[in-house]
C-alpha cells in the first residue's frame, strides 16, 4: 500500500513541482536586491553624487539633482547583487551613504 501512495505521489506531480517552485522563487528573489540612496555625507559632496549617478546611469544632471534631493530614496530596484555592488561602490566614492536590502 506505501510503495503504491508512493508511486502516485511521484507521478502525480502534486508534490514535488510545488515545493520546487516555491524553492525557485526564494532563489530568484535571493538575487535581486533594491538600492537606496540614503544621503550625500554632507553638503559638499552633493555636486560629485549628482556627476555620479549622471555618469553611471546616464541621466540629466537636473533629473540627477531631484534624486540627490529628494533623498533617501531608491534609485535601482530588483537589480541582481553584482550591479547593486557596483552602484554602491560608486556612490559611496562620490560620498554617499547608500543601503543594499
Amino acid at each position: 500500500m506505501m510503495k503504491t501512495l508512493l508511486f502516485i505521489a511521484l507521478f502525480s506531480g502534486s508534490l514535488f513541482p510545488v515545493a520546487q517552485s516555491e524553492t525557485a522563487t526564494k532563489q530568484v528573489q535571493e538575487k535581486y536586491v533594491t538600492v537606496t540612496l540614503l544621503r550625500p555625507k554632507d553638503r559638499s559632496t552633493a555636486a560629485h553624487v549628482t556627476k555620479a549617478l549622471v555618469s553611471y546611469f546616464g541621466i540629466h544632471q537636473r533629473q540627477a539633482m531631484e534624486i540627490v534631493a529628494a533623498a533617501p530614496v531608491i534609485i535601482a530596484k530588483e537589480v541582481v547583487k553584482e550591479e547593486a555592488a557596483s552602484i554602491k561602490s560608486a556612490l559611496e566614492a562620490a560620498g554617499a551613504e547608500v543601503e543594499v536590502k
